[in-house]
Order: structure tokens, then C-alpha cells, then sequence
């Protein structure tokens, strides 16, 4: 018994460390620690905000548990929900003042830059549109990026190269 005592004089703030970390580890649910692993997160997303207490929400898990199955990660967009007492500086970064609230967040989750509000009917078919309105080709071309740019309004007629444009 006295060694274990010394033993635990000698090493305690060790010990007292690791059990902080084994405690914050398993504190974190499997979504707090995934937003904590990725708090610098840019993919796309749509987020539904939610309150467990609210009627509407309710309502509409169903649907958005099956969106969420089947559209999260398709064309890059990833599909999360936040509930009002998880992270409730998200809920004040996106201004949720009522509940539910869904919003496409094209630069991540943790910033507000080209955020767009669902403004439809809360049904499976108007989220897969809000998806698809977003994993089409546009949304890559109002960013900057055209990878099939057929559009030949740039030539100067009479020109075959930009080396002409300086010949004297």
C-alpha cells in the first residue's frame, strides 16, 4: 500500500491529466467531436437547424433523415443538422431566429460568405432540388470555374494567337 501511495504522490498530475483527456473524449458525442475535429471545415453544406421541442421540426425529420441518407456527400455537398443546444454560436453566425431553418452554405458551415436561405415547401422532392439547384454545373461556373468554356466572345477577329496582339 505504500508504494501505491507513493507512486500516486509522484505521478498525480500525470494522472490527473490523462483522466481529462479520457473524460473531454468521452464527453463528445459522435457529432460535437466530428465539428471538433473539423472546425476549419470549407465543403459545402446544407444544415438544418432544429429544436427538439419544435412541432415543425418534428414534423419534418422524417424527410430530411431520408434526404440526409441518400444526398449526403453526393456532388461534394455535405448534408448535416444542428440542433439548437449543441452549438448555439452557429445558430447566431447564421442568425437562426426560428426554428426549423435550412440554409446552403457553400463555403462550409462555419462561415456566412454566399449563404443561401431554403425558402421552399418542407418536403423530400423541394430539398433535392435545393441540392440539385446547387450540384449542377452553374454553381461551379458562378464560383470562376468553367472547365468547358465554349464561349468565343473573347477572340478578336482576325487574330490566331495572343502573340499577335503585340506584333507591331
Amino acid at each position: 500500500m505504500n508504494n501505491f501511495c507513493k507512486f500516486i504522490k509522484k505521478h498525480s498530475c500525470k494522472i490527473i491529466g490523462i483522466l481529462l483527456v479520457f473524460i473531454i473524449i468521452v464527453s463528445l458525442s459522435d457529432n460535437q467531436f466530428e465539428r471538433f475535429e473539423l472546425g476549419n471545415d470549407s465543403s459545402p453544406t446544407i444544415v438544418f437547424f432544429y429544436a427538439n421541442w419544435c412541432g415543425h421540426c418534428n414534423k419534418m425529420k422524417d424527410e430530411w433523415n431520408k434526404f440526409e441518407n441518400e444526398y449526403n456527400g453526393k456532388n461534394g455537398i455535405k448534408v448535416i443538422k444542428i440542433e439548437n443546444e449543441e452549438d448555439k454560436s452557429l445558430m447566431k453566425l447564421h442568425g437562426v431566429n426560428g426554428f426549423p431553418t435550412i440554409k446552403y452554405c457553400p463555403k462550409g458551415v462555419y462561415t456566412t460568405d454566399g449563404t443561401v436561405d431554403f425558402d421552399s415547401p418542407r418536403t423530400y422532392a423541394s430539398l433535392v432540388n435545393f441540392h440539385e439547384r446547387f450540384s449542377t454545373k452553374e454553381r461551379f461556373q458562378s464560383n470562376g470555374v468553367d472547365d468547358d468554356s465554349d464561349d468565343e466572345s473573347d477572340n478578336i477577329p482576325g487574330l490566331t494567337s495572343a502573340d499577335e496582339l503585340f506584333t507591331l
